[in-house]
C-alpha cells in the first residue's frame, strides 16, 4: 500500500475473539472448501479481514510456501492495496491495523534469539522397539527467531520469517 509516496505493509494485531490473541500478523486464514484455490482464499481473507473489495487490491504473487510441521502448507502471497481503498478491519478477527515503511524494513537488522528444541518423548514411548533403546541418540533442534520492533510492536515468530522473506524478494525487485 501507498502512503504519502512509499510503499507499507500492512499488518494486524489480532483480536480477542481468535488465537493467539494480540499476536502480530498479515492479512490471512484457511483456505476454504468452497475456495476454488490458495490465491483466491488470500483475496477472501482480505476482503474479510481488512473490508476491501475485489476493486481495492492486486495480488501480485505468490512466494514460496511454508510447510507447517504437522498442520498444513501456507501458501503466502504478496499483493497491492490501492491507494483510494477504505481499510475497515473486521474487529471479530483484528483489533488494530498498523502499517511499516518497507524502506524502514529493509534498513532494520532483527533481533535473533534460539528456541532450543528437545527431543522429548511421552511415557508409552516404544524404547524396546529401536536399536539402542533409550541410549539412541536423538537429536534436538534449535529455531532462530527473529523480532522486528516498530513504534511499539513487536513482529516476531512465523510473520517475522515471512517478512524477511518479503523483504528479500522486494529488495531483489528493485
Amino acid at each position: 500500500m501507498k502512503i504519502d509516496g512509499s510503499y507499507h505493509l500492512v499488518f494486524e494485531v489480532r483480536s480477542e475473539h481468535v488465537s493467539q490473541p494480540g499476536e502480530i500478523c498479515f492479512p490471512g486464514g484457511r483456505i476454504d472448501p468452497e475456495d476454488p484455490s490458495a490465491r483466491s482464499a488470500a483475496g477472501r481473507e482480505l476482503e474479510e479481514e481488512l473490508g476491501l473489495h475485489s476493486e481495492d487490491y492486486t495480488i501480485l504473487g505468490e512466494l514460496d510456501y511454508l510447510v507447517m510441521q504437522g498442520r498444513s502448507i501456507m501458501h503466502v502471497f504478496i499483493g497491492e492495496i490501492n491507494e483510494t481503498a477504505i481499510i475497515k478491519a473486521d474487529s471479530a478477527e483484528v483489533e488494530e491495523i498498523f502499517t511499516v515503511p518497507v524502506d524502514t524494513l529493509l534498513q532494520m537488522r532483527p533481533d535473533r534469539h534460539h528456541i532450543n528444541l528437545e527431543f522429548a518423548p511421552s511415557e508409552e514411548f516404544p524404547f524396546h522397539l529401536i536399536p539402542n533403546g533409550k541410549d539412541y541418540p536423538f537429536r534436538g533442534g534449535r529455531v532462530n527467531e527473529l523480532f522486528y520492533e516498530y513504534q511499539g510492536y513487536v513482529i516476531w515468530g512465523l510473520t517475522a520469517r515471512i517478512l524477511k522473506h518479503a523483504l528479500q524478494e522486494l529488495s531483489q525487485a528493485t
